[in-house]
């Protein structure tokens, strides 16, 4: 809600990962991740990893764009090909999952 309430001069994308410590309950708590997703003003969703598949697989088509990736390097190029000046991109995902590298 933080994002989505954020204001923006240009596009709002989110970038999530794996959230790994979420024990017995990870594939439920992603789907119910992908259902708050669809309720924000968010423009661009990306996610990145095997279990956060269940969100995407929860998301509406109302979004700008929305692709998942199991490859950093193709979340990398991706991530570069659309992200423009005074895009707010907000990152999430296990510490493990190293979604840093897209942008580094």
């Amino acid at each position: 809600t933080r994002l989505s309430n954020t204001k923006t001069k240009n596009k709002k994308i989110l970038i999530i990962g794996d959230m790994l410590e979420l024990g017995n309950s990870q594939i439920n708590e992603h789907k119910k991740i992908g259902q708050l997703i669809n309720s924000s003003n968010i423009d661009i969703i990306l996610t990145f990893g095997n279990i956060v598949e269940y969100a995407f697989k929860e998301l509406d088509n109302k979004f700008i764009y929305k692709e998942h990736f199991k490859d950093i390097e193709l979340l990398k190029k991706k991530f570069k090909k659309i992200t423009l000046k005074n895009d707010l991109v907000y990152i999430k995902a296990s510490r493990s999952m190293q979604l840093e590298r897209i942008y580094n």
